[in-house]
């Protein structure tokens, strides 16, 4: 049977392929005369500055040579064509590191600080760059999953647990699940009308901007609409009060609060509720969890870092494994708490992150009282063309 061809007509096997370039080239030349690589070795082994083009090309050279031999046709095919490679280094990262970590304190200590760190430059990259990714998203589940294995196959073997608290966390653990999935529906994305409204505006008086009411469009003063620019340039839509425009979604969401990479998806008017939710069931069943898993470890739970818990802990691999699990786990509810503090000043106080962000603080804030009413009953979202 004859091999398959490309778009060019020449015949290619399972493990070639045709580069950026339209050159015919093999797998197993990834390492292979690439001359960008060779002159930044150069420059970074004569300690000479290396430009920043240089790791913009570099990335582009890996992302094309690294492919997967395919029998489909077409030669092989990309890896960032067939899944989203920044979801695939946590999954490799996240447990190495933690199996790393069980095996004494020191280590433990050692990978608690670069894990979050490398995290947290990831994200100022991110940010900057403006750039969707699946990092995040794939960093908190394979923890969770991962937190999961160890409570199941390493924590309940050892029978210090009763059956009631082993059926009160999976019951929590499927309330934080169930409260999750439904954060990560739409945000409450904002659907261009098909009758005509939607026109780039006019020039309004001094005193007034053009807003989209919830049937025509109206003249508000500067009062009611406050905000910033109404009319999306990116959307080509009107944006009604409160709504924003996400960078990394590229779409508009009413009450937009901010983009969270952590569930890759804006919190929005529709997901809010929600998104607090899982943040609370989260908090829940990390704690409780880090209670069981020291309290079968340590003969006093509260002193987690005394000496004979810490030489109780690393007695075994299992153990270790339990321990520093608990203290990952204690790590990253301190940052889920922050965040959930802060969510709830902002609430009461009636306004969204981004508003916050914008330094509108009062326009939209009653009282704490109504604040929460609106907020729990989503009154805003009424009258409004969401999907």
């Amino acid at each position: 049977m004859a091999a398959p061809s490309d778009e060019v007509g020449e015949p290619l096997c399972c493990c070639e392929y045709r580069n950026v370039n339209g050159e015919k080239s093999h797998v197993l030349a990834f390492l292979c005369d690439c001359q960008v690589v060779d002159e930044t070795c150069d420059r970074f082994l004569k300690c000479q500055p290396i430009p920043e083009k240089n790791y913009k090309l570099i990335q582009a050279v890996v992302c094309d040579r690294l492919r997967i031999p395919s029998c489909l046709g077409g030669g092989a095919k990309r890896i960032d064509e067939l899944v989203d490679t920044s979801a695939i280094l946590p999954v490799i990262v996240v447990p190495v590191a933690l199996f790393c970590a069980s095996w004494n304190l020191y280590t433990t200590l050692v990978i608690l600080f670069l894990l979050p760190l490398g995290a947290l430059l990831h994200y100022r990259l991110v940010s900057r760059l403006k750039r969707r990714t699946m990092f995040f998203y794939s960093f908190g589940l394979v923890s969770v999953f991962f937190m999961g294995g160890v409570f199941y196959l390493c924590l309940v073997p050892m029978g210090t647990l009763d059956d009631s608290e082993i059926v009160l966390a999976t019951v929590l653990a499927t309330l934080m699940f169930m409260s999750f999935i439904v954060s990560k529906r739409t945000p409450g994305k904002l659907q261009r009308q098909n009758h005509g409204n939607n026109r780039q505006p006019t020039s309004p008086s001094s005193n007034q901007v053009q807003c989209k009411g919830s049937g025509n469009e109206q003249m508000y003063t500067n009062d009611d609409c406050r905000g910033h620019q109404l009319w999306c340039e990116f959307c080509q839509l009107w944006r009604p009060p409160r709504a924003g425009h996400c960078k990394v979604c590229q779409h508009c969401v009413h009450r937009l609060d901010h983009h969270c990479v952590w569930i890759d998806s804006c919190i929005g008017a529709h997901n809010h509720r929600s998104f607090i939710l899982s943040l609370v069931f989260i908090i829940i069943t990390g704690c409780y969890g880090i209670y069981l898993g020291v309290r079968s470890l340590c003969t006093y739970p509260l002193y987690i870092f005394t000496v004979e818990c810490d030489n109780t802990a690393y007695r075994t691999r299992r153990t270790g494994l339990i321990y520093a699990s608990c203290l990952y786990t204690s790590l990253t509810l301190l940052g889920f708490m922050m965040l959930l503090i802060q969510q709830l000043y902002l609430i009461s106080h009636g306004i969204t992150y981004r508003e916050y962000r914008f330094q509108d603080h009062t326009h939209y804030s009653k009282n704490y009282l109504r604040n929460w009413i609106n907020f729990i009953f989503n009154r805003e979202k009424r009258h409004l063309e969401i999907v």
